[in-house]
């Protein structure tokens, strides 16, 4: 009897430890990416776009074409409401 007590109050300590520790290892939600029109070019003298990445003030992502190193950022202002789709 005494023996079911120990192992009962080990597991409960041990799930407690558990449901401790699992947190901390989970990974965060990612923020979104910058509010803005992301516009992505062939080359750095932005001559040819080739892909845009809009990122409205709720979070919504629209994206056309492709994504390069070449970006030039057009920020929103969300703060008076911001610009969502």
């Amino acid at each position: 009897m005494k023996s079911k007590r120990m192992i009962l109050a080990a597991l409960v300590i041990a799930l407690t430890c558990l449901a401790i520790v699992v947190p901390l290892f989970t990974p965060a939600v990612a923020a979104c990416p910058a509010f803005g029109i992301h516009r992505y070019y062939s080359n750095a003298a932005h001559t040819t776009q080739v892909g845009q990445m809009t990122v409205y003030c709720n979070c919504s992502i629209t994206m056309t074409g492709t994504k390069t190193i070449y970006i030039v950022y057009t920020p929103f202002d969300c703060s008076g409401g911001g610009i969502d789709p």
